[in-house]
């Protein structure tokens, strides 16, 4: 859902230009990881290379894994408020509390409004990426 909305700001070369460069960083950090894991056999998840960079540290460990429990977390909550904002916009209406709004009820927003304070999603995309 973050695609297309980036997308309309950015117009479709810039968008494909930027989806590009993500999937530049993405591979690398993936082939850094990879050449990581093949230079440390005993290396088995996430965790275990957070305890090594913090010098074998059991407290890193339990770190590591609580950031990446929060990381992918926060990840689905970010994707499910356009999700949502997406099924609303689909029914053509809103449910807050006991009342229906309809769509027509308020005055429609600027896009960059709406999402202010959103997610991008592309950026933690990024940044789980470089957490594997």
């Amino acid at each position: 859902m973050s695609f297309p909305y980036s997308y309309s700001v950015l117009g479709l070369f810039p968008g494909i230009l930027l989806t590009i460069v993500v999937a530049l960083f993405v591979l690398y950090t993936s082939l850094v990881l990879w050449e990581f894991c093949l230079r440390h056999p005993e290396v088995r998840d996430v965790c275990d290379i957070g305890q090594m960079l913090f010098w074998g540290k059991t407290w890193a460990w339990y770190a590591t894994a609580v950031m990446f429990v929060l990381n992918n977390t926060f990840i689905q909550a970010c994707t499910f408020q356009p999700f949502s904002y997406a099924s609303n916009k689909i029914s053509g209406t809103a449910r807050t509390g006991q009342r229906e709004i309809s769509q027509h009820d308020h005055q429609p927003q600027p896009m960059h409004r709406r999402f202010r304070g959103h997610c991008n999603h592309n950026l933690l995309v990024l940044l789980s990426a470089s957490n594997l």
